[in-house]
């Protein structure tokens, strides 16, 4: 009847389900059980129930090439599915449908993986089979009905960070001796443990601030119902009226007492109680979590790390990890090797000087200095480095810095017998500025005009010389003043005679020598100077 009862409850729930598979989605078969891809993940959708024995979840199933986690297990999955004995679920799992193994009714035991959070409603109601169950880290939640109707489970293993025990999750565990509700949880259900006949012993913890209708209904064989918290705690408690078969039998216990560090088990209330298992690394505690004695204790996966001298792989815990045997902790032990950081010494263009390898801390050394060729424009002193050389700190560049410094052409203008007008410094690309036009010293036979220099003044472009140019012309009339053909002393004689005389030549401006318009003795004096310089 009780059975009964429960289906028709189970069936009423049933009918809320929506079911939400995408038909349209591509599906996967592998090893009677079928997936259903959704973008970049997979659904465990339906298993087939001819499938038999064991089932193991793989965490990824590869299809055309891809490697893709199975990440849920779809409403119903695993319904009817008699002929399976035991579940194995995925740490890529993170969420269970509701009713997922409904009356699998051989299915002995379940191992989850740590990526859930909750127990889905009605996730294993009828699982007839099914012995013990062992909740993992992560898991806040068991809803409705999750183990309802579950007849040989005897033992359950609750998780540290359970917060709610819903309604009938545990109802109808008919081989449930004892239950104890980790000191996280808040709220215990609606008859949450109701008709577990065997149900002898419950530990409920002071943090429990509410609590449902009937929670231990029909509970026959229960003694003792420990609260481990005071009696002024309890009257804080919201329990509901219909609990009397709570009140009847609780037992304020504030307190476990064991007799030693290692003893296991309460003196009072025969709680088994946990001991913290802690791993440490580098930077401090990696997980802390709770063991019962002689459980197996996980170990968690570190990776390494690096600091600013070395790398570190990790290598051991510093004590082999088997199984909780009291209170302990592990610390990570690492292999370690140098980091090695690139420093070089670059020059104004880039160019390397130099490049090498040293360790944090190490002293830096320099290169000699270099030097910079110079150009058209400057010359180039080197200065320092663009920061101070320090010790290695990491990679680092360094770069030459020079000091620039003009280079000074001279810029020579001269006359055309090499002697200087001007001397200037300029720097390249200058504009040149010449002398005012040179004066030529005349000679005794030559008037000289200035008529530029001798290449044409451009800006700076290195040392230069401008050399003055005149045109030449005859500064006095030097004539054959005899008519003999030819100039020489003969001609002098010949105008000395002349002026001597105090005749008038028939060409008056021919004896006029120094052209000043007359004719005297002034014209020997420069015709015998003209003479004496042919």
């Amino acid at each position: 009847m009780k059975k009964a009862i429960s289906a028709i409850i189970c069936a009423a729930m049933l009918l809320t389900v929506v079911l939400t598979v995408n038909v349209s989605a591509e599906n996967i078969i592998n090893d009677g059980i079928t997936y259903v891809r959704e973008k970049d993940h997979l659904i465990l959708s339906k298993c087939d129930a001819s499938v038999s024995g064991g089932v193991v979840i793989p965490e990824y199933i590869e299809d055309n090439g891809e490697k893709l986690p199975v990440t849920s297990i779809g409403e119903e999955a695993f319904n009817f599915c008699t002929g399976i004995v035991s579940l194995s679920i995925p740490d890529t799992v993170t969420s269970l449908g509701e009713w997922m193994c409904y009356e699998c009714k051989n299915l002995k035991s379940v191992s989850f993986g740590f990526g859930i959070t909750e127990i889905a409603m009605c996730a294993f109601v009828l699982c007839d089979s099914l012995e013990s169950v062992a909740v993992p880290e992560g898991v806040t939640v068991i809803n409705d009905g999750a183990f309802d109707d579950c007849d040989a489970l005897a033992s359950v293993i609750l998780p540290d960070g359970l917060k709610e025990i819903k309604a009938f999750a545990f109802r109808n565990c008919l081989a449930l001796k004892e239950i104890i509700i980790p000191d996280t949880v808040t709220e215990i259900g609606e008859g949450a443990f109701a008709y577990d006949k065997k149900l002898q012993t419950v530990l409920i913890p002071a943090g429990v601030g509410k609590i449902g209708k009937n929670i231990l209904q029909n509970c026959d064989d229960l003694t003792k119902v420990y609260y481990l918290g005071s009696e002024e705690d309890w009257k804080k408690v919201d329990v509901d009226e219909s609990n009397k078969k709570l009140t009847d039998h609780i037992v304020f216990h504030t307190e476990h007492t064991y007799d030693n560090d290692t003893d296991a088990i309460c003196n009072v209330c025969g709680h088994e109680r946990s001991f913290t298992v802690t791993f440490s690394d580098h930077g401090g505690v990696v997980s802390a979590a709770e063991y019962k004695l002689n459980k197996t204790v996980n170990a968690p996966k570190i990776s390494g790390y690096s600091d600013e001298t070395y790398n570190y792989t990790f290598k051991e815990w510093d004590k082999e990890v088997t199984v909780c045997k009291g209170k302990a902790e592990y610390t990570a032990l690492y292999d370690k090797e140098y980091i090695d950081y690139t420093v070089k010494f670059l020059n104004c263009d880039q160019s390397v000087l130099s490049e090498e390898k040293y360790h944090y801390g190490d002293k830096v050394k320099a290169p000699e200095d270099p030097t910079k060729k110079e150009d058209k424009v400057y010359t180039y002193k080197f200065t320092g480095w663009d920061k101070d050389v320090t010790d290695c700190k990491g990679s680092a560049s360094y770069t030459a810095v020079f000091e620039s410094e003009y280079v000074e052409y001279t810029v020579k203008f001269v006359n055309d017998d090499g002697s200087v007008l001007s001397e200037e410094r300029y720097h390249y690309g200058d504009k040149v500025k010449a002398p005012e036009d040179p004066a030529h010293k005349y000679d005794k036979l030559y008037k000289f005009t200035f008529t530029g220099w001798d290449k044409k003044i451009e800006d700076c472009t290195g040392d230069a010389v401008y050399t003055a140019l005149y045109d030449r012309t005859e500064k006095y009339t030097i004539k054959d003043l005899n008519g003999d053909g030819s100039t020489d002393n003969k001609d002098l004689i010949t105008l000395f005679d002349n002026i001597s005389s105090g005749k008038k030549a028939d060409c008056e401006y021919i004896y006029d020598v120094d052209r000043d318009g007359e004719v005297n003795n002034k014209d020997v004096v420069v015709l015998f100077r003209c003479l004496s310089q042919l």
